[in-house]
């Protein structure tokens, strides 16, 4: 099984995500290779982070630099990158813990699209009730022992 990480706050150089140098296209960010001189796995990986990007709504921002993207924009790469390798499992700390409720709803109505149409699982970790009613399901933690609530 594959997993795939969604932080809160999307790395800007952190290599376990994938290095999203400032002075490098987000698109190079997901494939984690460079371009000068393609592989064969490069020629492989390049299209999946640009099909990520289209998931995620932001075809059009692949050739941009991070210090170009909004907040809500650098998570949904964050989110690309993670569904890159196509996981089965999506593990997400708080990915909207540093938005604006309107963008924190866009990404949550974003991983909702991956549930349904893509089959993904998600595990997200929040603090935010409004975040955890777009759950299917919700466990609260009290004291260290996990509770099962039921959505509505």
């Amino acid at each position: 099984m594959f997993t795939g990480g969604v932080p809160q706050d999307p790395p800007t150089t952190d290599m376990s995500f994938g290095e999203l140098g400032l002075s490098e296209p987000v698109v190079r960010s997901l494939t984690t290779f460079g371009f000068e001189h393609p592989t064969p796995i490069q020629h492989q990986v390049i299209p999946k982070a640009f099909a990520g990007l289209d998931i995620v709504g932001l075809a059009d921002r692949a050739k941009h630099y991070p210090r170009e993207l909004s907040g809500g924009q650098e998570q949904r790469v964050a989110i690309a990158r993670a569904i890159v390798s196509d996981p089965s499992l999506l593990l997400c700390d708080e990915p909207t813990g540093d938005l604006d409720r309107e963008t924190a709803d866009e990404i949550l109505k974003l991983m909702q699209i991956l549930n349904r149409e893509h089959g993904k699982t998600i595990v997200m970790v929040t603090h935010d009730a409004q975040a955890a009613e777009f759950a299917n399901r919700t466990l609260h933690c009290d004291k260290g022992t996990l509770e099962a609530r039921e959505v509505a």
